[in-house]
């Protein structure tokens, strides 16, 4: 086996053991079970958009919010990303513990290993130091970045639109507009492009060398991908006046952000909380 396809089976197997329930783990990691992943939330909003008397093509002008409103966005997601991100730091606690006794370190510069791991991790140092991976530095790097600038931008469409009262569809005229949001958005949309489209190209490009990668590696790459994709598309079919297409691709980019979030401490995005909580022990314990 190739190095990278090892550490990509420790990687899954610490993310299988720790998360909770256990039985959610092994649903997102088996590929016969993809199906089901995305049809969960798929049935779930019809069910609500149909008990809200919206699951329908509006007529008039694009508004997304017509067919899926805001309110229940946030009833769904919120509670969707509160328990993705519980679950991972129940898991993180857990890992935790298991290191301090594994490792018999009894006490440390806690402090200030979490600021050099919070540093390490927002450079992609590893990356850099990593020859055979150095190539995925560009890549990850802008991912990373672009889920920001996305993060950032759902903020401010929540400062807009619960504190301003501003609604959306929001445009690039001016502050009092949302242009913010907007800028926030595409930024963060090209970027996850180019850092998508350069993971893929990475992930063949080494193959030899690091192993093309396994079910759990593509699997969040997809999701990502789709999110990505379909982001845009929605927005520019919206532009272009197309309601057959712009509402299912809306509904298709809120089933895969809920996955994103819903499926956030099984999926390899989990590494998010294990690789930065390894780095911070290994600080943490002076192992390096």
């Amino acid at each position: 086996a190739k190095p990278g396809e090892v550490l990509g089976a420790i990687r899954k197997q610490s993310i299988l053991q720790y998360s909770a329930p256990s039985f959610m783990g092994k649903l997102v990691n088996n590929k016969k079970f993809m199906p089901l992943l995305f049809l969960f939330p798929a049935v779930l909003f019809a069910i609500v958009l149909s008990a809200a008397g919206t699951f329908s093509m509006p007529e008039g002008d694009i508004v997304f919010s017509k067919f899926f409103p805001i309110h229940i966005i946030q009833a769904l997601f919120i509670p969707a990303l509160a328990f993705g991100s519980m679950v991972g730091i129940l898991g993180v606690m857990k890992f935790w513990k298991d290191m301090k006794q594994a490792g018999g370190a009894a006490s440390g510069d806690l402090k200030g290993s979490v600021i050099e791991t919070i540093t390490d991790v927002v450079s992609h140092k590893k990356f850099k130091d990593c020859g055979i991976n150095r190539d995925r530095y560009s890549a990850h790097l802008l991912v990373f970045y672009s889920f920001v600038a996305l993060g950032i931008a759902t903020g401010l469409g929540v400062l807009y639109i619960d504190i301003l009262h501003i609604e959306s569809p929001f445009s690039f005229s001016g502050i009092s507009d949302g242009a913010p949001v907007k800028i926030f958005g595409l930024i963060g949309a090209i970027g996850l492009l180019i850092g998508v489209f350069l993971m893929v190209i990475n992930r063949f490009k080494n193959a030899q060398k690091v192993g093309i990668g396994s079910y759990f590696d593509w699997l969040l790459i997809t999701i990502i991908g789709v999110v990505m994709a379909s982001g845009i598309l929605s927005w520019l079919t919206r532009l272009a006046g197309i309601a057959n297409l712009a509402y299912p691709i809306y509904f298709i980019h809120l089933i895969f952000v809920f996955s994103l979030f819903l499926y956030l401490p099984y999926s390899k995005l989990a590494h998010l909380f294990y690789r930065s909580t390894a780095i911070c022990y290994a600080k943490y314990s002076k192992r390096q």
